[in-house]
């Protein structure tokens, strides 16, 4: 297993040392680890395999082996919850563990609200935030899962841009930026925005399938969407609305090709990796 710390981070500790204390930044470094032991050692339990951690400003992300398929049912919510779980049982120990004595009242009770926030932090129902990833767990076998991921990754946008927002307004209003809070609405919209067609690629077979489903629900506007011959057929599932129909526009040589969206969800299906090019001359044949 690697660990892969983002520059992000870096500079999000840094922030918290210069503008609150260091004892503040070694307290939040502390919750992340505690927060992130608890997602390691749920995953160590339920079989999975971690193959990296990324340490971002709002918490650690786990990257599983290439090609798993993201987690889903009890075994993906108990993992998800492990980590703000682990948040909470340090707080509701802390007296038992024998802390108190050890540190110094300030540093505890700085400790402690570390801990609080990365729970409560992890706790938002976005993705791709822990209740993001719980509610993602359950929902699968709810909704529809095109609809679910857009859903759960604008919300996680939504809530970085909030969390910016404040930042700016309490700068207007009294005269002091949070930079941190900064650094973590921007990164979770850039987060957010990634994840939401990694996810996505993840589930393809399942959302090609509800969009096949999907084909007989009357009459719908046509869009044409021009799209690169090197681009891979499991790229146009971020091109899949289930209020339009599209046609992929193929641009060739001496030729332009016309692809139904039908047809590309088929293709994906049987050869995901298969490039547009080499798709469009396989049709013609």
């Amino acid at each position: 297993m690697r660990i892969r710390i983002r520059p992000s981070f870096l500079l999000y500790i840094l922030c918290i040392g210069a503008v609150s204390s260091w004892t503040t930044a070694i307290s939040a470094l502390c919750a992340l680890i505690i927060h992130e032991f608890g997602h390691y050692a749920a995953s160590r339990m339920m079989g999975e395999t971690i193959a990296l951690i990324e340490l971002t400003p709002f918490g650690g992300v786990m990257y599983r082996p290439d090609h798993a398929v993201s987690l889903k049912g009890l075994r993906g919510l108990i993992i998800a919850l492990a980590g703000p779980f682990a948040n909470y049982a340090f707080i509701l120990f802390s007296n038992s563990l024998l802390l108190y004595g050890a540190l110094h009242e300030e540093t505890m009770r700085t400790l402690l609200m570390s801990n609080m926030v990365m729970m409560c932090l992890n706790l938002l129902p976005v993705l791709p935030l822990d209740g993001g990833q719980a509610v993602f767990c359950v929902g699968y076998y709810l909704f529809q899962v095109a609809g679910l991921i857009s859903f759960l990754t604008i919300m996680g946008m939504v809530t970085g841009l909030m969390l910016t927002a404040c930042a700016l307004y309490g700068l207007l209003k009294f005269g002091m930026l949070n930079c941190s809070l900064v650094i973590i609405g921007v990164y979770l919209i850039k987060y957010a925005r990634s994840l939401q067609e990694n996810i996505r690629a993840e589930n393809l077979y399942t959302i090609v399938q509800e969009k096949l489903e999907s084909q007989s629900e009357g009459i719908k506007p046509v869009r044409f969407l021009d799209i690169p011959q090197d681009m891979p057929l499991y790229a146009a599932i971020s091109c899949i609305d289930s209020r339009t129909s599209t046609i992929f526009v193929v641009q060739e040589i001496e030729k332009i090709r016309f692809v139904g969206e039908k047809e590309v969800c088929v293709g994906m299906l049987r050869k995901p990796d298969l490039l547009f090019k080499q798709f469009v001359s396989h049709i013609a044949e």
